[in-house]
């Protein structure tokens, strides 16, 4: 049976505290979603892996510790919020191209963006 405590809306609670005190937190933060191994990932020793390419994007893939890094309005904000999950395949992230530079540009225009790392 699954431990209880770990099935916590984590990602709800995370993101309504960081929208009502969206100050406390610097404009790009990254928050692990667990404290320790994610649900499934249990002993999974492998090391996290970035990849860069040519024009500077990276690729993150072998992620074992999710997290959610926030991305919040430098000026006024607009009251918006937007979950952004990047792609790639189920092999890989692309973590700046279809995730920070969406988050970025959406922080840029008011809206406070979290960007979930999978």
């Amino acid at each position: 049976m699954p431990n209880p405590t770990r099935r916590f809306p984590v990602l709800a609670i995370l993101l309504t505290g960081v929208a009502l005190a969206g100050r406390l937190v610097a404009a790009e933060t990254e928050i692990p979603l667990w404290a320790g191994d994610a649900p499934g990932s249990e002993g999974k020793t492998a090391a996290e892996v970035v990849v860069t390419s040519g024009n500077g994007e990276r690729q993150v893939s072998s992620v074992h510790h999710p997290s959610i890094t926030t991305f919040l309005p430098a000026g006024p904000a607009n009251g918006l919020a937007v979950l952004v999950i990047p792609g790639g395949g189920h092999r890989i992230l692309c973590i700046d191209h279809e995730g920070a530079f969406v988050a970025r540009w959406l922080a840029a225009h008011g809206i406070a963006a979290f960007m979930l790392k999978h």
